[in-house]
C-alpha cells in the first residue's frame, strides 16, 4: 500500500502572495499619506542656558522646542524641519562689527549692526556655541525674533 502524502488546503505558494500583497499595500500606503508642509522660515535664539527653536505650524500656530545645546537644536532643524541657517529676507542690515571675547565666566558674542546704533551681546558657556552664533550672523543669518536676537533658518539648499 503506498504511502499517501497529505495535502495541504492553503499551499504555500498562495500565503507568499498574499503577504507580499498586504506588504505592497503597506508601501504604498506610507507613499501616498498625506505629508505636513515643512515650514519656510524658522528662528534660533539663545535664552539663558539654553536655545529655543521656534517656527511657523500652519498658517497661525508657533511651535517651539527648547534645547540644552546649540548643535542638538541646529541638528533638529536640518534633520526634521529641512532648514539651516541662512540670510533673512527682511531684514536689510548688515553687521558691521563682530567677535566672540574670552572673559572669566565663558564668552561673549558682541555685534554691531551698520543700522542700529546699539552694541549688542550674547553670553555663553561654552566656546563652539558662540563660534556657532558668530558664523551664522557673519553669514547673514542674524535675525530678530519675538524672543530676541536669533540665528535666521531657511530650508536646506540642494
Amino acid at each position: 500500500m503506498a504511502k499517501q502524502i497529505p495535502r495541504f488546503r492553503f499551499p504555500l505558494w498562495r500565503g507568499a502572495l498574499w503577504l507580499s500583497l498586504i506588504l505592497e499595500l503597506a508601501v504604498i500606503g506610507y507613499l501616498i499619506r498625506p505629508r505636513l508642509p515643512l515650514p519656510s522660515r524658522a528662528f534660533l535664539v539663545k535664552v539663558g542656558p539654553e536655545y529655543v527653536l521656534g517656527w511657523r505650524k500652519g498658517e497661525v500656530e508657533v511651535e517651539t522646542a527648547t534645547y540644552k545645546k546649540v548643535d542638538d537644536a541646529l541638528l533638529f532643524a536640518k534633520k526634521e524641519l529641512n532648514l539651516e541657517p541662512g540670510r533673512n529676507p527682511f531684514l536689510a542690515d548688515d553687521m558691521e562689527r563682530i567677535w566672540v571675547r574670552e572673559t572669566s565666566s565663558g564668552f561673549v558674542l558682541m555685534w554691531k549692526t551698520v543700522n542700529l546704533q546699539h552694541l549688542n551681546e550674547l553670553t555663553f558657556s561654552r566656546e563652539y556655541e558662540a563660534k556657532a552664533f558668530e558664523a551664522a550672523f557673519r553669514s547673514g543669518a542674524y535675525s530678530t525674533s519675538p524672543l530676541g536676537h536669533s540665528v535666521n533658518l531657511i530650508p536646506v539648499r540642494r
